[in-house]
């Protein structure tokens, strides 16, 4: 009897200067998930890269995936699961046409909208056949951001999603900084985490020292949502 592995329950955002076999060794052997943010670097030597390292995950952005000659990138790359960063101030189309899209090239990826943008949220749910998982990128994340925390964003998102039949499984994208509260959103059903800074200490990312120790010194209060 074989059984389908599932997703790590933890994974960790690694930029594009690190796409290695060490990486994805790594996160091989401490069963967590590599992530690697591609972003706008959809070129032929990424692709290469990706595939010569082994990586399965990759993070773009939404406007890269509505282009429809990114599916030879994606396709050269040999990766299976397409993290997609959406932001209202950051995408030209619609919504509907964004979760159109994506809802194409699921036939041949596994895509996972990363978004706190309420209104898209609420379409995934209202779908007749949503992404089978989101990712929810709350204030406390770097870039553009939502304006809801991710508490409230997972708080609103599960009330709307007890009145659909079907819902998609939901991740948390960045914000989370001690096992304490990774630990309360997986016990409240969150099926996974994605870090996308504090593995910056470990010797597989390739910082400087100076930054590193800035890194280490950082606590909630420096954070500002502008």
């Amino acid at each position: 009897m074989t059984t389908t592995p599932k997703r790590p329950i933890l994974s960790f955002l690694w930029r594009p200067n690190e796409i290695t076999p060490a990486v994805v060794e790594a996160a091989r052997q401490t069963s967590t998930g590599a992530i690697f943010d591609v972003g706008t670097h959809t070129t032929e030597d990424t692709a290469k890269a990706l595939r010569a390292a082994g990586a399965t995950d990759i993070k773009i952005t939404a406007e890269e995936v509505m282009h429809t000659a990114r599916e030879g990138f994606l396709q050269d790359s040999g990766v299976k699961t397409v993290w997609v960063e959406y932001h209202p101030a950051l995408v030209t189309g619609t919504p509907e046409a964004f979760l159109e899209r994506l809802h194409a090239l699921s036939t041949r990826f596994r895509c996972i909208p990363i978004s706190g943008d309420l209104a898209l949220l609420t379409l995934i749910l209202q779908a007749a056949q949503p992404p089978g998982a989101v990712a929810l990128k709350g204030a406390e994340t770097a870039g553009f951001v939502s304006n809801e925390t991710t508490g409230i964003l997972y708080a609103t998102l599960r009330e709307m999603a007890s009145h659909q039949e079907q819902c998609p499984e939901v991740m948390i994208w960045g914000g989370v900084a001690t096992p304490e509260a990774a630990a309360a959103f997986l016990c409240s059903g969150v099926k996974g985490v994605v870090f996308e800074s504090l593995h910056w200490q470990t010797d597989l990312v390739s910082a400087d020292q100076s930054l590193k120790q800035r890194l280490s010194r950082l606590r909630p209060e420096h954070t500002a949502v502008v």
